[in-house]
């Protein structure tokens, strides 16, 4: 938005990635639902967001500035957002992770799209289509009461001179476009219409010199494997941390580790650790071999760009469904983070690494990746797009659907009904027609 000459208005939250680490994964060897952990971030989103939209002097601010669009970053727990831009009566476009094809009118069928809060791929069997189904079509009520005032209340509050509107899921329909931080390469086909943009890899950047403390390090190794959970996670386990200390130590590459916490460790000649990694940096450099993840959005990405395969360990939200897709595409391998040995991560990072396919693979989806249109050269065009020209002709008519009718539960139904009744009228002539007959041939028809 800079490189296209925008003026942009930051607002600095209260919230650290330490906090929301707390309340997303809870005290140690707590061990929280997803629905749960969506809860728990939404209140604590919802405490930092509220402060934000009753400064009036903010809002003078941002009218003064006199903005022609504005950008939403969705996140369910955090959509109270959206009330700016329809407090300051400007039209606005929505970038989202998420791919909640029921606020974006996309027939997206639960028969093939799984669900993000499922560990699911697009090949499911018939229990996991069922249990899809049933998730898909229970997204949209969970998102509009799992958290507080997503109704119209807050709207009312903090917009008395607007229409009162619910938040979930009217006001983000109202969205002009939606920019999509995600791209088939990366995760699974979807149907998308005229008001959808794929702008996975968004968050991109070239790679820059590394830190000379990294440098030092890579340059007295055959190559080396990055170790990052990303910045939430500010704690591990320690039977955890102590398995993968061990596996470590049977590897003959160099690990570069984001630990998050104090050491207290004894680690290995091979490894070290940092609070911070330069992470793309990291994965630019061409002795790097694998990045062990914990398969954030961003995160995988990066390392699409940049031909590295993974080894997912997800801790929470979509993350095992991130780690999943990777998996089911062939860049690596999925574990499960709390059921694991060290002999078996030792062998999955030397069959990572070991054997060429998944490097050829992910190398072959970076080069594609690589030919495409850059994102932010996507979701510039767009935005600039609906500021020219306005959303009326993007804007489908399934945004306002409800998902019965969408996916054509009542045409399935009419049809249903109608062969049931056609039967039983069938059924009620042949018996008529038997009656006859019979008293015809036989005489009359007795009936027990």
């Amino acid at each position: 938005m800079k490189e296209a000459g925008s003026q942009i208005y930051y607002w600095k939250s209260k919230m650290t990635p330490e906090k929301l680490s707390d309340v997303a994964l809870g005290a140690k060897g707590e061990k929280n639902s997803q629905h749960q952990i969506f809860i728990n971030v939404g209140k604590v989103m919802f405490e930092n967001i509220v402060p934000f939209l009753e400064d009036e002097k903010v809002f003078v601010k941002l009218k003064e500035d006199n903005y022609d669009i504005a950008l939403v970053d969705v996140f369910p727990p955090a959509s109270h957002i959206f009330i700016i831009p329809y407090k300051l009566n400007i039209t606005f476009c929505t970038l989202s992770t998420q791919y909640i094809a029921e606020f974006m009118g996309t027939p997206a069928l639960p028969s093939f799209i799984p669900d993000k809060l499922t560990p699911y791929t697009e090949q499911m069997t018939l229990d996991q289509r069922i249990m899809n189904f049933i998730k898909t079509l229970m997204l949209g009520h969970v998102v509009k009461t799992a958290f507080q005032s997503t109704d119209d209340s807050l709207v009312r509050l903090i917009v008395p001179e607007r229409p009162p509107i619910s938040i979930i899921p009217d006001l983000i329909k109202m969205s002009a476009c939606f920019l999509i931080n995600t791209d088939p390469l990366m995760d699974y086909q979807r149907p998308k219409l005229s008001n959808i943009v794929d702008v996975g890899g968004l968050t991109i950047q070239p790679a820059k010199p590394l830190p000379k403390q990294f440098e030092n390090f890579i340059s007295k190794s055959s190559g080396f494997i990055i170790v990052s959970f990303g910045s939430i996670v500010n704690s591990i386990d320690d039977d955890i941390a102590e398995k993968m200390i061990k596996a470590f130590g049977n590897i003959k590459y160099g690990i570069i580790w984001r630990y998050p916490g104090n050491n207290t460790m004894t680690l290995p000649n091979n490894v070290m650790i940092a609070k911070w990694l330069p992470q793309n940096d990291l994965l630019a450099n061409a002795k790097a071999k694998l990045f062990i993840t914990h398969c954030g959005n961003n995160g995988q990405f990066e390392a699409l760009q940049h031909g590295i395969p993974m080894l997912g360990m997800p801790f929470f939200g979509d993350q095992h469904y991130n780690s999943m897709r990777m998996h089911y595409k062939g860049y690596g391998i999925h574990m499960d983070l709390l059921h694991f040995t060290a002999d078996e991560l030792k062998n999955n990072i030397n069959e990572i690494i070991s054997n060429p396919d998944y490097t050829k693979r992910i190398k072959k989806a970076s080069r594609i990746f690589k030919s495409q249109e850059n994102p932010r050269k996507r979701a510039v065009a767009a935005i600039k797009h609906v500021v020219d020209f306005g959303s009326d002709h993007l804007r489908p008519i399934t945004v306002d659907m409800p998902l019965w009718k969408l996916w054509m539960v009542d045409i399935f139904a009419s049809i249903t009904l109608g062969i049931l009744l056609v039967l039983f009228i069938a059924k009620l002539v042949l018996g008529f027609l038997f009656r006859r007959l019979w008293t015809y041939c036989f005489g009359k028809f007795k009936e027990d």
